[in-house]
């Protein structure tokens, strides 16, 4: 049966691929080094990208899948900027936040984000209860201080996708460096679809499960300290 495939930006519903392009603005592309241009490569032929993602994180293949790209969510407390993720793949079945690195460096931290702000404070608290929610647990902010904070965001976009079953954050790293975007959190740790490695992480109200696909013929899986890992479902922060 065909995948049938529905092309999204910032929510807004596209005829196809080359509708997507062109919704992207001129000054992505003035720089081969950034992560936009491999990433819209990559999903330029959609139905293979699916199956090989879908087989990795133990998924079945659905008959249907809206890509959003630049997916937005904005704090669900306080007052900040929306949460852009590079791209939402979305079934009944999913939701999957990929997010793409190439040549950035690893981000701010949530500790030095976060400050002495008080408003900044409830933008953290507001993305830890969607992960809280999902089945994360009881997360504190000490737990999450040294994570990079746009890890929490992204993870809490995939959380606030309502009326799915399974909800993940995926890394794809295509420099071929373990910059630990995941930090000490992530246990599950696989080959991504550009040769390189991909670091992923899954919520859901499932016991956490190791993917037993692989994206490429090479997978490795880190471990981390028992009282880390999660217990029935897992984040980058506590669901992985």
């Amino acid at each position: 049966v065909a995948l049938r495939i529905d092309w999204a930006y910032k929510g807004h519903g596209l005829a196809g691929f080359d509708a997507l392009l062109d919704r992207f603005p001129a000054k992505e592309f003035d720089l081969p080094t950034r992560s936009t241009i491999p990433l819209l490569e990559y999903w330029r032929s959609p139905e293979p990208r699916i199956r090989k993602l879908t087989d990795a994180l133990n998924l079945s293949v659905p008959q249907r899948v809206r890509l959003d790209f630049e997916h937005r969510v904005y704090p669900q407390r306080g007052k900040g900027k929306a949460s852009h993720t590079d791209l939402m793949a979305t079934s009944p079945e999913f939701a999957i936040a990929i997010e793409a690195k190439w040549t950035e460096p690893r981000y701010v931290t949530v500790g030095s984000w976060r400050g002495d702000s008080r408003n900044r404070r409830k933008v953290l608290r507001g993305w830890l209860d969607q992960l809280e929610r999902r089945g994360a647990g009881l997360i504190l902010k000490r737990d999450v201080r040294n994570l990079p904070y746009q890890m929490v965001h992204r993870a809490a976009s995939a959380c606030c996708v309502e009326g799915v079953s399974n909800r993940w954050l995926v890394y794809i790293d295509g420099s071929g460096r373990r910059r630990g975007y995941s930090n000490d959190a992530a246990n599950r740790v696989g080959t991504d679809p550009w040769g390189n490695r991909s670091q992923v992480a899954r919520s859901g109200r499932g016991p956490a499960r190791r993917a037993s696909g692989r994206i490429a013929p090479a997978s490795w899986h880190r471990r981390i300290p028992r009282r880390q890992r999660p217990g029935r479902c897992g984040a980058g922060l506590a669901m992985t």
